[in-house]
């Protein structure tokens, strides 16, 4: 995208992916709270712990491809997702069911060596081939935003049974939104196809998130039941 004036381009160029920036803060801090009433009330509840664990891999993922593009705006915000992730699954793991906990461990130590191993082929063996390098590592990140965009509709099936959305978090699909939107704009600004694909799937993945939360009410959100250790009777993603 070209711009005709200099206020354009610092725009499009700075503007833009700052507010990107401020977004991702908006989407990584947005299951806080909840976890932190994980912790008090020491149960789960209604709560799909999945998008933690991609929450995690994305931002694993993103930060390898920005180190490698030399781009701070790419590189820097995932560095805060990282952490807050790792809290979240450290903080919600042990009020998981055992196989449940098994599966996000496994999961945790599958992606995460599959996302270095990524990284050390497209340095390591493609380094005089950036083309190549670029889309082993853009292909990695692609595939793990898709996932984590569309991990909170992994109880869909539960979701239209039971007509309940109280696995999905409102402010999570609303950050997404927001963030995703964001960054596909950016995208098409620095010509990138592995930030323009995922993030806008991610907004429309968010669009369908905040359509069900208006057709299905989050009765057990709620519910007493959060507090006096009730245990989803299904969870597809943590088994």
């Amino acid at each position: 995208m070209e711009c005709e004036s200099d206020v354009c381009r610092i725009i499009l160029a700075h503007g833009f992916p700052i507010g990107g920036f401020l977004t991702n803060a908006l989407l990584v801090t947005a299951p806080l709270k909840l976890v932190q009433q994980i912790r008090t009330t020491e149960s789960l509840g209604p709560t799909n712990t999945f998008p933690f664990t991609m929450m995690m891999m994305n931002a694993l993922s993103w930060i390898v491809y920005g180190f490698y593009i030399k781009d701070i705006y790419v590189f820097s915000p995932n560095i805060v997702g990282y952490a807050f992730s790792i809290y979240y699954i450290l903080g919600s793991l042990p009020y998981q069911s055992k196989i449940s906990q098994e599966a996000t461990i496994l999961r945790v130590i599958t992606l995460s060596t599959i996302i270095l191993i990524g990284g050390a082929v497209g340095f390591i063996f493609f380094q005089n081939n950036p083309a190549q390098t670029q889309l082993v590592l853009g292909s990695i990140c692609c595939f793990n935003l898709i996932i984590f965009y569309s991990s909170p509709l992994s109880d869909l099936a539960d979701i239209i049974r039971l007509k309940d959305s109280s696995s999905i978090d409102p402010k999570l699909a609303f950050a997404a939104l927001i963030n995703s939107a964001l960054w596909t704009v950016y995208a098409v600004v620095i010509s990138d196809l592995f930030v323009f694909g995922p993030n806008a799937v991610g907004f429309l993945f968010s669009i369908v998130q905040l359509a069900i939360l208006g057709i299905y009410k989050q009765e057990r959100a709620s519910s007493p039941t959060l507090s006096e250790g009730y245990e989803p009777i299904h969870v597809n993603s943590n088994e």
